[in-house]
């Protein structure tokens, strides 16, 4: 790496500085990085020091004599002899660092600091959110770990791609949110760092990037061709495309790559190893099919190893067979939250093969895509309007009743979560500044779109919430009940108090019951999978507690029950990673698209009640077996399952160790002969995998354990 420093002065346009990859000028744009034939890619000018309000832009620039560039900056605002701000800048190689120093009185809020940097010829990218596979230091199962975000500033040829080390959503065209760093000793200091990296305009280079500057020599990718890595049944064996790849100048001889693949069962489906040369800066790809195509999902891990280097990434392929879903008018299979990724139009097709039939927020036109309806939910803070005027609140709420008529919502959900034990004084104006008013103005204007009530939570007295509602006169004004139904370490038909589902069930049953029955809207019900987490479902438990939640949710009569969420990660960090944080593990979802087991669980739910009346209740005495009938188009339905092993799936541990998804987690398998009407009957397990057995002299054979299983062909009058 050779550097130039042509020329040091105080003005602008006249300093510069270059080495064989990147070249910088300061004029009167700030600080213009440039590939070395000169491309302009980039514009650097300052800070924004949002807490102010000041700029720090323009100023002059000087050549130091350790190779850097130095500007430093203009202050514009009356704040400017109280602070003072300059950048160094520095080149080494293809990276260029930028070292922002603030001087500011003591104790100054620094939090809302952006660097002002814009697009020259190259394209303001989307995000990147790369992460790593890890192993669990306690044999759970593996995860990923954050390896930071970037953006990439494309042009044909060329990307510079950032570094985002602040908050990635404080962004937009010419500016991103940085930390600043107090400086240790020097009351008033701060400094802040931004990077930059040059790499050829290749998937490959962005993509390897992280590895690269994490010092990882190898690197591990998965891609299929299909949105969420989803094939129909009998549209061709799933396939997967695998990259290997070495960031570094090190030859790889011999890489072994291995590719694992296995069922719900753990039966290895496809392995497949073999010895590579990989040279330096170099990549393999490895394409692979399944040598099945049948209703299915399948697990898929890729490992290189090279001595001790190993490195491995995981993903799913997930084979879906065609449900018929005709009753959509009067299914309760809702949908709590989704993002538009990697399309809308690709979610909406995904909701028609999996039978979604109400969203909790959306348009009637997105929902007309596959046959469902659709509710607004917005949320509520009474603080917030606590000081606000009558006729603020009421354009509001007009501006709202107006929004979701034109939406072609049912209903509207306002608020979320919000707790009237703890907060007694917000009851009465919830209900004659909320209810009452948008009642109002419904039966004033003609708006059609009915009101549910806050989202209330078993977690946060949601039963006693209601309870206040009615008690302060706002019980007419209610259309319909949202809930939320949140579950701990048990299963879904676990009775007791707190964080249960089906106790809460039943207390929000007997809540409206005693106070006049509506529908019910479980706004939100969920099998969180954060990895090893006792308190979590693991991929394995997940699915056998969805089907059985909306099992019940259909015994119970509810009008609706919303699944939270369809992606994992979270509204405000869309493909993000964060294993310390649960909220990021609630989806049916991966943060890359790919389905968990509890994807095909609803599918397999949703095919089953579809068009079904719950009959009753099935007992077996002196046995943990339970169950559920229903009458379906397809027959009578029996939901079945064995709690010999008990409702608590896990113990509180700081080194729990979730299971893999393909291992079998329940330790007893009862067998129960029950009566058959007819020579064969039809089992499904939780995820929607169908067997036939057959019958012998008027009964059959089955195996129970504490995972819910969909039967046809029992005869129920003997149960």
């Amino acid at each position: 790496m050779t550097t130039g420093l042509l020329l040091c002065a105080l003005t602008l346009g006249q300093a510069q500085l270059a080495n064989d990859d990147l070249q910088l000028s300061f004029g009167a744009g700030g600080v213009t990085v440039a590939t070395a034939a000169g491309l302009p890619l980039l514009a650097l000018d300052g800070l924004d020091l949002s807490w102010a309000p000041l700029q720090a832009t323009g100023g002059t620039a000087t050549l130091t004599d350790a190779g850097s560039l130095r500007v430093d900056y203009a202050l514009h605002d009356d704040l400017a002899t109280d602070s003072n701000v300059w950048a160094e800048f520095r080149l080494d190689g293809r990276q260029l660092t930028a070292t922002y120093h603030l001087t500011a009185p003591p104790g100054t809020n620094v939090a809302g600091t952006m660097y002002l940097r814009r697009a020259l010829e190259s394209t303001h990218g989307e995000l990147i959110k790369a992460g790593h596979w890890v192993r669990h230091e306690h044999g759970g199962v593996p995860h990923e770990e954050p390896d930071g975000v970037w953006r990439p500033f494309t042009s044909p040829r060329w990307t510079l791609v950032e570094a985002v080390t602040g908050n990635h959503n404080w962004a937009n065209p010419t500016a991103q949110h940085v930390p600043m760093f107090a400086v240790e000793g020097q009351p008033g200091a701060w400094t802040a760092v931004g990077t930059y990296t040059l790499v050829p305009s290749s998937d490959k280079a962005v993509h390897e990037l992280p590895a690269r500057l994490a010092g990882r020599g190898l690197y591990v990718t998965t891609t299929t061709s299909q949105p969420f890595n989803l094939w129909d049944e009998g549209s061709g064996a799933p396939r997967l495309t695998t990259v290997v790849g070495e960031t570094s100048d090190v030859d790889r001889p011999a890489l072994s790559v291995t590719v694992v693949v296995r069922d719900f069962d753990g039966a290895e489906v496809l392995r497949h190893a073999r010895t590579l040369p990989l040279p330096a800066g170099g990549r393999a790809e490895l394409a692979l099919a399944l040598p099945r195509d049948q209703h299915g999902i399948y697990f898929v891990e890729v490992e290189a190893r090279a001595g001790d280097d190993v490195e491995f990434a995981r993903t799913t392929l997930t084979t879906l067979a065609p449900r018929t879903f005709a009753h959509r008018d009067t299914s309760l299979m809702g949908l709590a939250a989704w993002f538009p990724v990697p399309s809308e139009a690709a979610v909406m097709e995904l909701c028609g093969k999996i039978g979604v039939s109400w969203l909790r927020s959306g348009t009637a036109a997105q929902a007309a895509a596959f046959g469902g309806r659709t509710n607004r939910h917005n949320g509520l803070s009474l603080n917030d309007w606590a000081n606000r005027s009558e006729t603020e609140r009421a354009a509001y709420q007009r501006e709202m009743l107006a929004a979701a008529d034109a939406e072609g919502s049912l209903y509207w959900e306002l608020g979320n979560e919000l707790d009237f034990v703890n907060h007694p004084e917000w009851v009465q104006p919830y209900v004659d500044e909320w209810l009452l008013s948008i009642q109002r103005l419904r039966a004033a204007e003609g708006f059609r779109t009915k009101l549910l009530s806050i989202g209330f939570a078993n977690g946060f007295h949601g039963a006693g919430s209601l309870d206040a509602v009615a008690a302060a006169g706002g019980w007419p004004a209610l259309d319909g009940i949202a809930y939320h139904l949140g579950r701990g370490n048990i299963t879904a038909d676990a009775l007791g108090q707190g964080w249960t589902y089906l106790s809460s069930l039943e207390e929000l049953l007997a809540t409206a019951e005693r106070h006049g029955a509506k529908p019910i809207h479980l706004t939100e019900i969920y099998a969180c999978t954060a990895p090893n987490s006792w308190w979590h479902d693991s991929e394995r438990r997940a699915p056998e507690n969805i089907m059985l939640a909306y099992a019940l949710a259909a015994a119970a009569g509810v009008e609706a029950a919303y699944i939270y969420q369809l992606h994992d990660s979270v509204w405000y960090d869309v493909g993000g990673v964060d294993p310390t944080d649960s909220e990021y593990y609630f989806g049916m979802l991966d943060r890359h698209g790919a389905a968990k087991p509890t994807l095909l669980a609803y599918q397999a739910i949703a095919a089953a009640l579809d068009g079904a009346s719950f009959d009753r209740r099935l007992t077996f005495p002196g046995t943990e077996t339970h169950g559920l009938a229903f009458t379906t188009p397809r027959g009578p339905l029996a939901i079945l399952w064995d709690r010999t092993d008990g409702y608590q799936q896990s113990e509180r541990s700081e080194t729990y160790a979730a299971l893999e998804p393909w291992v079998e987690h329940w330790t007893t398998t009862v067998e129960r002969n029950l009566p058959a009407a007819g020579a064969t009957v039809q089992v499904v397990d939780c995820i929607g995998r169908e067997t036939t057995l057959a019958a012998a002299g008027g009964e059959v054979t089955l195996r129970l354990d504490g995972g819910p299983r969909l039967v046809w062909g029992l005869d129920l009058v003997g149960l």
